[in-house]
């Protein structure tokens, strides 16, 4: 599985992460009524509108899809949903966020500001409290530095992305996630709030392509590239 290139930066508000979902009906009977029911086929799409504006840029979008050869291959997606994330919240109700975490000042030394590098997944930790089984869609996890999670928070186990849609108890809590659990997970295995991920291919072998030729005639572009969920 490949890592999605850092310098590739999605624009803001041009896509992200959403829900495929399929129902499957016969057909509305004379009386009005309807039976609906779902199809196994839950699944995350993602799609990112991304600026190539330097010279960098263009031959890391280059490599990366050399590398991606087409729907052959994975990434493991970053779903850019930090400033949402279950921050702890200190005693003047400040979230602490990387912005409110620096270690670094301008008047102490006469550089910018700047976060370390890593810092946000430093501060919210977050564990799996209970074993828990693939296809299950209850999960149970323990909190031990940031604040509660809500309903809608995104996490990943690994390179699988989940979304929380109810939380009972304060701690440790009881999820109800979607989708499913891809794999078994363990006790104790890290549950990811800050910079989650999803094992994601393109749908379709042509993603970025005609772009990349435009861009061997002119500097600057924009990239739209679609991805599915991998299994």
């Amino acid at each position: 599985m490949l890592t999605f290139p850092a310098i590739l930066k999605p624009s803001a508000n041009a896509g992200g992460f959403a829900p495929f979902l399929k129902s499957l009906s016969g057909g509305q009977a004379i009386s009005g009524t309807e039976q609906v029911t779902g199809q196994m086929v839950d699944r995350w799409q993602a799609s990112y509108q991304i600026p190539i504006r330097t010279p960098d840029a263009v031959l890391a979008l280059r490599a990366f899809l050399l590398s991606m050869r087409g729907r052959l291959n994975t990434v493991a997606l970053p779903a850019i949903d930090g400033g949402r994330a279950p921050w702890e919240v200190d005693r003047f109700g400040r979230r602490q966020t990387p912005g409110h975490a620096r270690d670094r000042f301008k008047s102490l030394d006469g550089t910018a500001f700047a976060a370390p590098a890593g810092l946000a997944d430093t501060l919210i930790t977050a564990k799996v409290a209970a074993a828990a089984s693939a296809i299950d869609t209850e999960l149970t996890i323990a909190m031990v530095k940031g604040s509660a999670p809500q309903p809608g928070h995104l996490f990943s186990i690994g390179p699988r992305l989940y979304a929380i849609e109810s939380v009972a108890g304060d701690g440790p809590y009881d999820l109800t996630i979607w989708p499913w659990l891809r794999e078994d997970v363990a006790i104790s295995a890290a549950v990811n709030f800050t910079s989650p991920v999803c094992k994601m291919r393109f749908q379709t072998d042509n993603e970025g392509i005609e772009t990349l030729k435009s861009l061997n005639l002119f500097r600057f572009g924009t990239v739209t590239l679609n991805f599915d969920e991998a299994a």
